[in-house]
């Protein structure tokens, strides 16, 4: 069976478009989040323990933020901060808290690691 060259023109013509829409688009873009919200849940969910700012100081057992984005990459934190291991048990974060405060503690990082 012979494919009529209008029903080819028209199949490339249409992938034609959708690969120039595709292309308007763009990259997906992840929520970026707000480091002075982050900054504020920081200091009510985490100073007790982490050091969230420089004049705080961190338990022996929780690292310091600073030193959490040298270590760790966005990814790692936001799958952290959504399912928090003991002893972060007693925390419940929504999305854009999660969101604020990975883009708090990434204020922190080299530019390499942003």
């Amino acid at each position: 069976m012979k494919i009529p060259k209008t029903k080819i023109r028209a199949t490339l013509d249409c992938l034609a478009i959708l690969a120039a829409l595709a292309g308007l688009m763009g990259p997906p873009v992840m929520a970026a989040g707000a480091p002075e919200n982050g900054l504020k849940l920081a200091r009510q969910w985490c100073a007790a323990c982490h050091e969230v700012e420089s004049k705080t100081v961190s338990s022996d057992a929780a690292p310091p933020f600073a030193e959490i984005a040298q270590r760790r990459d966005t990814n790692w934190m936001k799958s952290w901060l959504s399912d928090p291991h003991p002893p972060m048990k007693g925390i419940s974060l929504s999305r854009s808290q999660i969101d604020d405060l990975t883009a708090y503690i990434q204020s922190f990082a080299p530019p390499e690691r942003k």
